[in-house]
């Protein structure tokens, strides 16, 4: 007769371990959370989308509003731009205001 012994205390020590972890995600969750913050402000940096595509430029519109906001200094009589206008909105990301981050607001957010 063949006696066959089995020591499974490793593995269900193992599986205890795993059932005792997934009963409180916290952990988890707050590791996914803090990448998710770090992702989202390299994209910001790149000027990347969540998908990896560029974000779309400024429209004209946007650039015009943006230089108002420094006088006339930037724009001409005729409606056009000056080199130093033109250099200030070559500088300024779609999406990135003057204080940097995105404006946020409760309602944006469902």
């Amino acid at each position: 007769m063949i006696r066959i012994e089995i020591d499974d205390r490793a593995v269900l020590g193992a599986l205890s371990e795993l059932m005792r972890r997934v009963a409180d995600p916290t952990p988890a969750l707050r590791d996914i959370g803090e990448y998710m913050i770090i992702a989202t402000r390299r994209r910001f940096g790149e000027g990347r989308a969540p998908d990896g595509t560029p974000w779309a430029p400024n429209s004209s519109v946007t650039v015009m509003r943006y230089l108002s906001r420094f006088g006339g200094s930037l724009r001409r009589q005729g409606g056009g731009i000056t080199k130093r206008g033109a250099a200030r909105a070559s500088a300024k990301k779609p999406l990135v205001g003057e204080t940097r981050p995105l404006p946020w607001s409760p309602r944006a957010w469902g």
